[in-house]
């Protein structure tokens, strides 16, 4: 048995099982994104290459999108937009600084919107703040700047190996950190070195520390660490890094961030027994006055 087929007839049948398709895909993507749109945007990403005496150059611009959680007194959902380009020679080190257009806004909670343009070899958030971090040449240390995740607003600079107290239940953290002389942003340095104590918020206070000649105060950074104190219910993370403030919630006030200190250790050439100063937090800011230290040999000033 011979079955004839004519072309009009195959085309035409193609079209209406294309159509049939179509049909049926927008419906399952009406069913699937269905209800009111909040907020839509495409950026398509792009690279290009180039040679040019011999050598390849490349210029290329990529974008990346997250939803995070803010919790806590001012709580909310946001979306976070991040443009990147770049431009270098192909054979340069990658940890060069790229351009950065970052934009926050939120979907649900408190309002916030800001976009902001940063210089940075890279970005990170996952502590709930902008973290740029800026490439190092030479003998220079590694160098950062948190940024407010509420409005764009910067908050400090400091050098490598901060120190962080985590408050339950909440985006919100208390840092502690370090500014060295080698910082990578080239800051002005008051003293040997700055230490700084901060909310993921704002800059609370800013201490010079300069050594009156017994230690001679690296222009790196030194060692760090958290001291928890007897029965205050706080909970010290095993590297003594990060300390996590037990008896807090979100409903937390100022008088609550206590029971906690930050220690800062300075070695002399050829001696094994460090030279260390203590900062203790009270009332949710370091309380200078009950700092423990050799005042013979270290000076400390309230700088903000």
């Amino acid at each position: 048995m011979r079955f004839n087929y004519s072309n009009t007839n195959v085309i035409f049948g193609i079209l209406i099982l294309l159509g049939i398709l179509l049909n049926a895909c927008k419906n399952e993507t009406s069913t699937a994104t269905g209800g009111d749109s909040v907020y839509e945007k495409n950026t398509p990403s792009k690279i290009s290459v180039t040679k040019k005496d011999g050598k390849l150059f490349f210029s290329k611009t990529e974008s990346k999108f997250d939803i995070l959680e803010l919790a806590g007194k001012d709580s909310a959902k946001v979306l976070l937009s991040i443009e990147q380009s770049e431009s270098r020679e192909l054979s340069q080190d990658a940890n060069t600084a790229k351009q950065f257009k970052i934009s926050c806004k939120s979907l649900e909670g408190t309002k916030i919107d800001w976009t902001k343009d940063i210089e940075a070899a890279d970005i990170d958030y996952s502590l709930k703040v902008v973290n740029a971090h800026y490439p190092t040449t030479g003998e220079q240390e590694d160098t950062y700047t948190y940024f407010d995740m509420k409005n764009g607003e910067k908050i400090m600079d400091f050098t490598y190996g901060e120190l962080k107290a985590i408050i339950p239940n909440t985006s919100e953290k208390r840092f502690f950190t370090y500014l060295s002389k080698s910082n990578s942003l080239k800051a002005n340095v008051d003293g040997d070195g700055i230490v700084q104590f901060a909310s993921s918020s704002k800059l609370f206070q800013r201490i010079a520390i300069k050594a009156k000649g017994a230690v001679n105060v690296p222009n790196y950074t030194p060692e760090m660490q958290v001291l928890t104190m007897r029965e205050s219910g706080n909970q010290l993370a095993p590297d003594g890094k990060v300390i996590i403030l037990m008896k807090l919630n979100a409903a937390f006030e100022s008088k609550d961030v206590t029971g906690f200190a930050f220690q800062v250790s300075y070695y002399k050439e050829g001696e094994q027994e460090p030279y260390t100063i203590i900062f203790p937090v009270d009332n949710d800011k370091i309380n200078l006055e009950q700092a423990i230290y050799d005042k013979a040999i270290f000076e400390l000033k309230l700088i903000d």
